[in-house]
């Protein structure tokens, strides 16, 4: 019989100091406002048949921007993970054959000298890792850089 007095004090406890913290069974006020930009400023950049994971865009030598971008892990893509939209379409980057060192690239981020990173988090059972690719060179083996983890 205790026990249960002690266990009803706790949940008396809980409800009293959780209950009016946390709405006390009102509606939220809704804080929502008009979009800032109407649907007429939005452009629709690619369409693509699975879920994308991040974008990346960097302005560069060879072009007036590059726009990059990774397929979202949790779709487990069987070739492409990491591409680059030209022309309206989006192609591997930096080729075809790169795309095998990714494991689970999601991450994506531009730096000032022509960088793309790619942050890969890797498998249950491999580490990840962070990989820089050199944008203003053309692909190849050159181009790019993969550092372990740890």
């Amino acid at each position: 019989m205790k026990r249960l007095w002690r266990v009803l004090r706790v949940f008396l406890v809980l409800y009293i100091g959780i209950y009016p913290r946390y709405g006390g069974g009102k509606e939220h006020v809704d804080m929502s406002t008009d979009p800032r930009y109407g649907s007429t400023k939005l452009e629709e950049v690619i369409a693509f048949p699975e879920p994308i994971g991040n974008v990346a865009a960097t302005k560069d030598t060879s072009a007036e921007v590059r726009v990059f971008f990774t397929v979202h892990p949790e779709s487990r893509p069987d070739s492409n993970k990491l591409l680059e939209i030209t022309d309206g379409n989006a192609r591997s980057y930096p080729d075809r054959a790169t795309q095998e060192r990714f494991k689970t690239p999601l991450g994506v981020f531009t730096d000032t000298h022509h960088r793309l990173w790619v942050i890969d988090c890797g498998s249950q059972t491999e580490k990840g890792k962070s990989t820089r690719i050199n944008t203003a060179l053309p692909p190849g083996p050159a181009s790019y850089q993969i550092a372990g983890a740890g």
